[in-house]
């Protein structure tokens, strides 16, 4: 032991003694050997001062490669729980990388890997999860804190490879998985992890986050749902909601049978004029049931208007009888029955 470390380790005795605690975490912090310091007076601090004994490690001397013998160290304190361990090892690199500003891969990867060893250790205790649950509406204020630095760091890291995680988040954590799939460009996959979800909200907020990077995640979502009974209210309100970012005509066949069309209000009225240009040019055909599109599409004017305004009872502009089932959209902008357009030469 060189005379330095000896007199750093009797002057940490003398601390000890007294009670010190965070004079003893200021002295090692600052010490040129730290972690050498750190793990000799670790235990008593540790079980006086809890898990804030980590902060002797949180030393402007900590270097990359000294990272991993401080995580190695804590994971092998005996006298420490499983949770304690996982608290104080996500705090240690969290230092290293946000105030160190570490971007070594591994120390990115170890962090997100100490996240999750953490939300398991709690949850496995805590509860069986079988479901998804949304951060928003995390109980456990310890989980719902941990999931929203695991997130973000999702988010904004650019030191780890999305791939090595894909298949190492559990399905319940489904705002963190479709952010890793996000990452990687594996957009279908997301596609079909928000089909089976069952918060709208998780859904929204994920394809407005994504979008600037795949603006056809709202298409191909509602393609993908349609058809089935149980989101029928999902594909209307993306519809409805989100029409700015939908190609009509991937979806607009795909409307529900027997629905009316008022419930759609929204989604018709918000249309481009360049699509609905598109869809003039084929034939609208919906079989739905009481229908409730306007008189007729307005007679709009191409260069003026950019909306279709709804009312209630179509007119078929042949018969002028309402029209209640088929109808179709013809080249003059005039609403008729299927059924008056075949009688018209």
């Amino acid at each position: 032991m060189n005379s330095q470390l000896s007199n750093d380790y009797a002057y940490l005795e003398e601390l000890r003694k007294d009670g010190k605690w965070s004079d003893i975490i200021d002295y090692v912090q600052k010490s040129q050997e730290f972690f050498v310091n750190g793990k000799k007076i670790f235990e008593p601090v540790y079980t006086s001062f809890g898990i804030d004994a980590v902060h002797m490690f949180f030393s402007p001397n900590v270097i990359s490669g000294t990272v991993f013998d401080v995580l190695k160290f804590i994971d092998t304190c005996h006298f420490v729980t499983k949770q304690d361990i996982d608290k104080m090892e996500i705090s240690f690199l969290e230092f290293c990388i946000f105030q160190r500003n570490m971007q070594d891969n591994e120390v990115h990867h170890r962090l997100i890997s100490s996240y999750l060893s953490a939300l398991e250790t709690i949850i496995e205790k805590t509860e069986n999860r079988t479901e998804s649950i949304s951060i928003e509406n995390e109980k456990n204020e310890n989980i719902k804190n941990i999931r929203r630095n695991l997130l973000s760091f999702l988010k904004n890291s650019q030191s780890y490879h999305p791939a090595t995680f894909s298949h190492r988040v559990p399905p319940y954590l489904v705002e963190e998985r479709l952010v890793i799939f996000a990452r990687s460009k594996n957009y279908d996959t997301c596609v079909e992890i928000m089909s089976e979800s069952k918060d709208e909200k998780i859904v929204f907020t994920f394809c407005d986050y994504i979008l600037n990077e795949n603006d056809d995640i709202y298409t191909n979502l509602a393609v993908k749902i349609s058809g089935n009974p149980q989101k029928n209210e999902l594909f209307k309100k993306i519809l409805n909601t989100r029409y700015q970012y939908i190609n009509p005509d991937a979806v607009i066949d795909l409307i529900p049978p027997n629905t009316k069309l008022v419930e759609y209000k929204d989604f018709f009225e918000g249309i481009t004029v360049k699509r609905r240009e598109e869809i003039a040019k084929e034939k609208l055909s919906l079989a739905i049931m009481g229908s409730t599109l306007d008189t007729e599409l307005k007679n709009y004017d191409k260069s003026r208007t950019s909306k279709i305004t709804l009312f209630s009872a179509p007119i078929c502009s042949v018969c002028f009888q309402p029209i209640e089932s088929d109808f179709v959209l013809r080249k003059d902008k005039t609403i008729v029955h299927s059924t008056c357009n075949k009688n018209v030469v």
